[in-house]
């Protein structure tokens, strides 16, 4: 896998020291979030276009970016006041802070139930620094801190086991933190090189971690043993997974250089390194753009998400879908929403339809109402988990069909073409059962929309 510089954008100069660090892309929106250390700011590139577009500025050493396109939040760790910091994609003029841990680092985000974990560097000289934060997003408050062994590094939240994946540097090992219970260590999963650094997770849970020792591991749910265990041309810094390619690439940069490598995850090979060559222009003006050519697709290991009776259904809920998008609106997010939600996921996996499903609130409750819990008992103890959330400018954008329930459509957070009021329902509170019969109704009739079948295909 060659790279292939392809040109430079122009950012703002350096107003300090700390240069830049990672990044990341909201597809959706095609804007790319870099982080400005030297600036304490946030560069925003328009990718379409290869220009770069603003800086959101007051974010204080600000170290790296997460997005989470589900939300349309973008999430930074601002290491310069021991911070992280909340902006929408769609209106980036306003981040809020949440005070965190010492020196927050990498991140991963739950988006079921909207909390933030923010993995803390901590202070060398201070054992009891090193931790990760919790964050309710919502709330926008640290409502956990939980100590950990060492210095943290890269971390992942994996939907499948429904937990966050930590990896500490010394002594070298991944913590894992149960998302349902996220005040303590669930479990320590031991690793035998030195230095665990970049981490990631595949669709069917497995995980690799990049160890500065110059090994990949890759580690098999449920026990997360070492099924494979892979050299590195060098020491690792990030890693991520390319899905299309089905490979990794580790990143590892020094003073002087750097340079990557290529794995193949189906074979369990290393592929290639190359050297990176360095750039012709000033870093402290640039930042340069590289594609990567089309590669022979590899095998790799198929994996869905799993429903309770253990079937793999068509209907999923992943934002990473290809599957037309629905998404269910009502004013608190917690009852005509999700029971809509959930009769559109069981009837697209009867009729063999694969659709994503999603269920949000113009004002959400804290949690679902219990006479929808009531009501869904397969899905209840998920449901109890569940927190109602806010629908966002980046909802309404990808939706195929947005569906409201009693709301004026100037109450949505913007404009969508797509909306349909299903505005004849009783109260769930009043009638849960007719409810849950016209419900029953509008979603068979959704289904045979000649403009879904031109979307997808079923798969019976």
């Amino acid at each position: 896998m060659t790279l292939r510089l392809e040109g430079y954008i122009d950012l703002p100069e350096h107003r300090g020291s700390g240069g830049f660090d990672h990044a990341a892309i909201h597809r959706g929106f095609r804007r790319l979030y870099v982080a400005h250390t030297a600036n304490d700011a946030i560069d925003v590139i328009d990718l379409d276009a290869g220009l770069y577009v603003e800086s959101i500025d007051g974010l204080m050493g600000v170290a790296g970016a997460l997005v989470d396109e589900t939300s349309g939040l973008v999430f930074t760790s601002n290491r310069g006041d021991d911070s992280v910091g909340i902006f929408n994609a769609g209106d980036p003029t306003s981040p809020i802070t949440v005070p965190v841990g010492v020196r927050p680092n990498g991140f991963a985000f739950d988006p079921t139930r909207r909390t933030l974990l923010a993995a803390n560097v901590g202070d060398p000289a201070d054992p009891s620094t090193h931790t990760v934060s919790i964050v309710d997003v919502d709330r926008a408050t640290m409502v956990a801190s939980i100590p950990v062994p060492g210095r943290t590094r890269w971390t992942v939240f994996d939907p499948t086991a429904d937990a966050f994946f930590v990896n500490i540097a010394e002594p070298p090992a991944i913590v894992m933190i149960d998302a349902a219970d996220a005040t303590k260590i669930a479990r320590m999963i031991p690793v035998g090189p030195a230095g665990p650094h970049g981490l990631d997770v595949d669709g069917g849970g497995r995980l690799f971690c990049a160890c500065d020792a110059g090994r990949l591991l890759v580690h098999e749910p449920p026990t997360y043993g070492v099924v494979a265990d892979l050299p590195l041309s060098g020491a690792p810094d990030v890693i991520f997974l390319d899905p299309v390619l089905n490979r990794r690439c580790m990143w590892r940069s020094a003073i002087q250089g750097s340079s990557r490598s290529s794995t193949s995850i189906g074979r369990h090979e290393r592929m290639r390194s190359r050297p990176s060559r360095a750039p012709t222009r000033s870093p402290s003006m640039s930042t340069a753009i590289v594609s990567t050519p089309s590669c022979p697709r590899l095998p790799e290991r198929p994996c869905s998400p799993m429903v309770e009776d253990g079937s793999r259904p068509p209907a999923v809920d992943d934002a990473k879908s290809e599957a037309p998008l629905v998404v269910f609106v009502c004013r608190h997010g917690a009852a005509k929403s999700v029971l809509a939600a959930a009769e559109l996921r069981r009837a697209a996996q009867a009729s063999g339809i694969a659709i994503s499903v999603r269920s949000a609130g113009i004002d959400p409750d804290p949690q679902v109402a219990p006479n929808v819990i009531a009501s869904l008992p397969k899905q209840a103890a998920e449901l109890r988990r569940q927190r109602p959330r806010r629908v966002t400018v980046s909802d309404l954008t990808v939706a195929w069909r947005v569906i409201t329930f009693n709301l004026d459509p100037s109450e949505l957070p913007a404009h969508s073409i797509n909306v349909q009021q299903w505005d004849d329902l009783p109260a769930v509170s009043d009638d849960p059962t007719g409810a849950q019969r016209l419900i029953s109704r509008h979603v068979a009739q959704l289904l045979r929309d000649p403009s879904l079948t031109g979307q997808i295909g079923s798969k019976r």
